[in-house]
């Protein structure tokens, strides 16, 4: 499942597409057009696919690391099994990266060694993820390096620190839940079984529905004869 904005007709903010995986092939099967990224217009739209197609049965989904879209399916499609895309993972650190300055320094063979090996923390076991972390922490000796394992510690991993008063009135220091847990973008179980670990064949279709389309936020019929000719 993927969104595109720059293509959405005119009085509405995104197209959403979901894809279906039949044998070897994958297919757009359903278009939406939404007018916001609220949790509760994801959940809408899901209720109403559900509704719809009540003999369908998802057993796994791949979206983006979108906080409103995992915690829709989380409420419509419970056990289903939500799988956030690894290319976007490393994308968020690039772009921190950025954010950080750190682009020249990743000319640096060790500093892209360090970063490799905190994005690689999704090819450990689940259940070894925060061990690799705190592995992670003891091994990086470059506060560069060291800036990124926290954001991804903080956004994917541990959460962040915050004071808590305990029972006896008295602050502790706890975590937070992280903003995506492992469990949403590990890859170990996918790699195993030779499963695609990314959304790249939707963001494709978005790409080239871009360039069929030409320009933004067109009418609604021409979006529709867009869509018939794609």
């Amino acid at each position: 499942m993927d969104g595109t904005f720059s293509t959405a007709p005119t009085g509405f903010n995104q197209v959403y597409i979901i894809h279906v995986k039949m044998g070897s092939v994958t297919i757009p099967l359903v278009y939406i057009l939404l007018q916001n990224k609220t949790k509760q217009t994801y959940t809408e739209m899901l209720s109403v696919i559900c509704a719809k197609y009540p003999n369908c049965k998802m057993v796994q989904i791949t979206i983006d690391f979108e906080k409103a879209v995992v915690l829709a399916i989380e409420k419509v499609l419970p056990k289903v099994k939500i799988h956030c895309c690894y290319f976007h993972l490393c994308q968020s650190v690039w772009r921190k990266i950025q954010e950080y300055g750190l682009v020249k320094k990743y000319k640096d063979k060790q500093f892209q060694r360090d970063v490799a090996m905190i994005t690689g923390l999704a090819f450990l076991p689940v259940n070894y993820v925060k061990k690799g972390m705190d592995i992670l922490y003891e091994k990086f000796q470059n506060q560069d390096a060291d800036q990124i394992l926290t954001y991804f510690d903080t956004t994917y991993v541990n959460g962040r620190y915050r004071n808590k008063k305990n029972v006896e009135l008295k602050y502790i220091l706890t975590r937070t839940a992280p903003l995506f847990p492992p469990s949403i973008w590990n890859v170990f179980e996918l790699t195993k079984a030779g499963i695609g670990r990314t959304n790249n064949i939707s963001e494709g279709w978005n790409n080239k529905f871009t360039t069929l389309v030409r320009i933004n936020h067109l009418n609604i019929w021409l979006f529709i004869e867009a869509l018939q000719m794609s």
